[in-house]
């Protein structure tokens, strides 16, 4: 690759690093050239830019150093984490006290018809209001799916992820459809198949969440004291003659 190489250890080891949905599955060969050719790429890039000499570059050292500092200050705040212990009392202090941080947001799940048409839409909307079946309207009308039913569900969302949809059926009966509603550029009809009320976490459902919350409240805490002790131990020396000849580059 332009002078340089990729070894079956390094291939080995990039595969590794990579989120399980990406890496390639034993003997799926097609799987294993794709993230080949996708390592490949990366390995041109590198040896492309050593070649124009870029790493020596001012801009991008500063960028190094920047990013060393983040993971140094990163690191040390996850190790401070490590040492955090949460008492079952103060997770059930943290639960009384904050009770409405832990109800669940309602959620709807439906089953949409989409159109490029206002006017199709509507034909179709007529058509379940004469009694016709969901189902049946969809493989007729709709003009885009993800299945062969001619309609997708939505799976349980909460409101942000389809207002106007939401708004419209969220009180009604399950089984009710509503529509053409203009949703994300195009016109849909939609069937409410199911719905969850908001509820309250009880304890043991809550407690995952209320130790991270803790454990990461208790880190901040100590990691801000200790830079703060870092810094009144550490003796900063400036010496002004070298500062009073640094020249700054002027603002374009």
């Amino acid at each position: 690759l332009l002078g340089g190489e990729l070894t079956l250890g390094e291939f080995a080891e990039q595969v590794d690093r990579r989120p399980p949905f990406v890496r390639p599955v034993g003997g799926n060969t097609d799987d294993i050239v794709l993230t080949i050719e996708d390592l490949g790429r990366e390995k041109v890039y590198e040896l492309e830019f050593n070649k124009l000499g870029l790493r020596d570059k001012p801009f991008f050292r500063n960028l190094v150093r920047k990013k060393r500092e983040e993971l140094i200050l990163s690191q040390l705040f996850v190790a401070i984490q490590d040492t955090v212990t949460i008492t079952r009392e103060e997770v059930e202090e943290h639960y009384e006290a904050n009770r409405d941080a832990f109800m669940t947001a309602p959620v709807i799940n439906l089953a949409v018809m989409t159109f490029d048409s206002v006017n199709v839409a509507r034909r179709a909307a007529k058509q379940l209001e004469e009694g016709r079946d969901f189902e049946s309207v969809a493989v007729d009308f709709s003009i885009y799916s993800g299945s062969e039913t001619g309609f997708d569900t939505t799976g349980f969302i909460t409101k942000d992820k389809a207002v106007a949809l939401f708004e419209a059926l969220w009180e009604t009966p399950i089984g009710s459809t509503a529509g053409p509603i203009l949703d994300s550029r195009r016109w849909k009809v939609a069937k409410l198949l199911a719905r969850q009320d908001p509820r309250l976490l009880n304890l043991e459902e809550a407690t995952p969440m209320i130790v991270e919350r803790l454990g990461f409240m208790k880190a901040d805490v100590a990691f801000a004291a200790l830079i703060e002790d870092l810094r009144s131990k550490a003796s900063i020396a400036v010496n002004e003659e070298a500062l009073r000849a640094v020249v700054l580059p002027a603002l374009q």
